[in-house]
């Protein structure tokens, strides 16, 4: 369910910083299930909090059972976008995406 508190804190960093174009909600793992579930879009970030990789399949080399520390997390799907980046995905032809 998205709340609005969701919604200000996706939005409120694209408000503050004109230089953001995008902004990915994210959530830690609590479960194997929701690690192991092909329909939760797990993420990966770098030092800096920013995504760098995206997948519905586990995340490689991280055993949520022998790391249960491991910072793991998984993407809520409140995802504003600039009008700038929003244009751009708009006019991407669907079958770059492998639609058929």
């Amino acid at each position: 369910m998205i709340t609005a508190g969701m919604v200000t804190a996706a939005i409120n960093p694209m408000l503050e910083d004109q230089s953001i174009s995008c902004v990915n909600l994210i959530r830690r793992l609590t479960s194997q299930q929701e690690y192991l579930d092909l329909n939760t879009i797990k993420v990966v970030m770098n030092t800096n909090q920013d995504a760098i990789y995206f997948s519905r399949t586990p995340i490689a080399h991280i055993d949520n059972v022998a790391h249960p520390e491991a910072p793991i997390f998984r993407q809520v799907c409140v995802i504003p976008l600039s009008a700038k980046v929003f244009v751009r995905v708009c006019s991407i032809a669907s079958d770059t995406f492998g639609a058929s």
